[in-house]
């Protein structure tokens, strides 16, 4: 007998009983909770213009107007007023630059030639404030798809730091960061190559849902290129942001496929640097997916002056495999190439095409006999040297055993 009914009150204690639906446990996601708290304080810290008296909108947008107006007093007044108001006037004053006034024009510019040094210590300001958040976004990765939103209001920012570290993130939240594409094509585009390697490989990592930006893509490592002609300052980030731009084509595999001839003029172009052109084969590889477009190519790559183009074309062919066997016989050439790595990478590729290469085990076998030279120990070492033989063993008992097969 239920306890309700012993106590006289002729009720039922159990929910379950009474025909009540027992109510659901409030669940907690701390991970989502600490995205929001995190939403929440950027969007806090993307309000602060400095120490400055706050005005709004409406009031900003009337000094504009009040710059260009008949009475030079009142033009006057606006100036300062604005002057006064300073951070929070800056994208006013900078649509005002595109203003049919020439009056208003020239007064919107002299105010943010005038503003610039201290706009800028609020755009470090905020960066500052705005960094650990952002990267903590990015750590958490795409439990944090909530934030992209605001990440993309961050990489309008103007200091480059956080430019980049908001891309960064929106990289690490990957492919369900689509929304940022548009974003990200514009600070692609960006004078600082970092940025532009950041959002580069954002751009990579969110993957063929990215595919818009193939165009750009091709036109930065373009652009970059013409610029990269001497080792000095800023070459290798711009070296970065070059590969960058080429590993997030590869990274959207067929749906680069426009990207096809322009890299193709980039690898035949005989005054590119060779390690763009190992870059260009590594990407046509992903995004081409058919053979007998790209093997050829990667057969006058194996014949390539510099040993890295070599090396970078039989990793290609080792990727291809099988579908790559009209490459065999260059690859048994490539068996007496001068640079141990890339004879190791040959043997690679051949393992890779099995039964394909069985015109390649005399080679192999003649690689496996022979003793390393005076030279080969001498550029490259007696262990490195003995291990290709190893590996040419070891890739004849490969090819043989799916000849069995």
């Amino acid at each position: 007998m239920a306890l309700g009914l012993l106590m006289g009150t002729g009720e039922a204690s159990n929910p379950a009983q009474a025909g009540e639906k027992p109510s659901k446990a409030v669940t907690h996601d701390p991970v989502q909770e600490e995205v929001e708290t995190l939403i929440s304080e950027i969007r806090t810290h993307l309000g602060y213009v400095g120490e400055v008296r706050p005005a709004t909108g409406e009031e900003i947008e009337g000094h504009i107007n009040d710059m260009g107006d008949e009475d030079y007093s009142k033009r006057e007044k606006a100036s300062k007023a604005l002057t006064e108001i300073g951070y929070q006037a800056k994208p006013a004053l900078k649509h005002a630059l595109n203003n049919p006034d020439v009056e208003i024009v020239k007064r919107a510019e002299r105010i943010l030639k005038a503003s610039k040094s201290a706009f800028a210590v609020v755009d470090e300001e905020r960066a500052d404030k705005l960094k650990i958040p952002v990267n903590r976004l990015g750590q958490i990765g795409a439990t944090a798809k909530d934030a992209v939103p605001v990440l993309i209001e961050v990489l309008a920012e103007n200091n480059t730091d956080i430019k980049q570290k908001a891309a960064e993130s929106l990289g690490s939240i990957g492919p369900v960061a689509k929304e940022a594409v548009p974003a990200l094509i514009v600070a692609l585009e960006h004078s600082e190559d970092a940025v532009a390697k950041a959002a580069a490989d954002a751009l990579g990592n969110i993957g063929p849902g990215a595919k818009e930006a193939v165009p750009v893509l091709v036109k930065v490592i373009n652009d970059k290129l013409g610029r990269v002609i001497t080792r000095g300052s800023g070459f290798d980030t711009q070296v970065q942001a070059v590969r960058a731009a080429a590993a997030a084509l590869a990274s959207m595999g067929t749906e680069a496929k426009e990207a096809v001839p322009a890299l193709l003029a980039i690898f035949k172009d005989s005054t590119r640097p060779f390690w763009i052109k190992g870059a260009v084969l590594k990407t046509l590889v992903h995004i081409e997916p058919e053979a007998k477009t790209i093997v050829p190519v990667l057969i006058d790559a194996l014949k390539d002056d510099e040993a890295p183009v070599r090396c970078a074309a039989a990793i290609a062919l080792r990727r291809l495999g099988v579908e790559a066997k009209e490459a065999v016989p260059a690859l048994i050439t490539g068996l007496k190439d001068s640079n141990v790595w890339v004879v190791k990478e040959v043997v690679h590729a051949l393992v890779c095409m099995g039964a394909e290469a069985k015109d390649a085990v005399a080679a192999l076998k003649t690689l496996r006999d022979s003793k390393p030279s005076d030279d080969e120990v001498s550029l490259w070492g007696l262990a490195i040297a003995n291990e290709v033989r190893r590996e040419a063993k070891a890739a004849i008992e490969a090819i043989e055993q799916t000849r069995i097969r």
